[in-house]
């Protein structure tokens, strides 16, 4: 744990100073793309009880992953849409009369802005902000049994989350961003629960890797016009 801590800092301090020589540039008008990781404290209630013998058991808990698209619509101004995975688990297990399998995930799918105040220009590479998104978050289940009988059970469940965090984007060059958030969940409550919890409010910290693409060409350029220097 110590070296994987240890290197993590080397990497995160490599990466700081590359976006120190970077050219930041403008964002407006341009889009992304990202994948993030974190880790989450939540208030839910935890039930854990095994009815069968567990041949194997994988499990996502406390922890986040995430896709992500932002389009900065003004230089201090995003807009962003992501799909999480907050918790997962996966059990197959197996008793005197047959065998089971068992899955479920909760997957918010969340809509909303980034505001980076301060930042009417593109001169800095370090672009704090605050955020504020909403939307479906979505817990689903799906059972199988065979052996003395068979029965299969597939359930949905949506309710309606939002979270407010603030956090800061490292220009590491045209095409590359780094970013570290914060942020508080609080969803609606399930009304049934299954797998571990039934209610996921709490807060939630952050990596994200980012690419950045698009923007308005220029006006030589987007005329097929190459300008000749004598």
């Amino acid at each position: 744990m110590k070296r994987m801590l240890i290197l993590f800092m080397g990497i995160l301090t490599l990466l700081v100073s590359v976006a120190m020589n970077a050219n930041s540039g403008s964002l407006k008008n341009r889009s992304g793309i990202e994948i993030g990781f974190g880790f989450r404290e939540d208030s839910g209630f935890q039930n854990e009880h095994y009815v069968f013998d567990v041949v194997n058991h994988t499990s996502i808990e406390n922890m986040t992953f995430s896709i992500g698209f932002n389009h900065w619509v003004e230089e201090n101004a995003a807009f962003n849409l992501s799909i999480s995975v907050i918790d997962s688990e996966n059990r197959t297990g197996i008793d005197d009369f047959g065998v089971y399998d068992y899955n479920y995930a909760v997957v918010p799918i969340m809509a909303g802005f980034k505001f980076y105040p301060n930042q009417n220009n593109n001169r800095s590479n370090f672009r704090p902000f605050i955020s504020m998104a909403m939307g479906p978050v979505i817990r689903s289940q799906n059972y199988n049994y065979a052996g003395s009988h068979v029965y299969n059970e597939t359930y949905t469940e949506t309710v309606f989350g939002g979270k407010v965090g603030a956090g800061v984007d490292i220009i590491m060059g045209k095409h590359m961003i780094l970013g570290f958030d914060g942020a508080y969940n609080h969803y609606s409550d399930f009304e049934n629960q299954f797998g571990l919890e039934n209610i996921y409010n709490g807060p939630e910290f952050g990596i994200r890797f980012g690419f950045v693409f698009g923007g308005p060409k220029s006006p030589d350029n987007s005329r097929g016009i190459t300008r000749v220097h004598h």
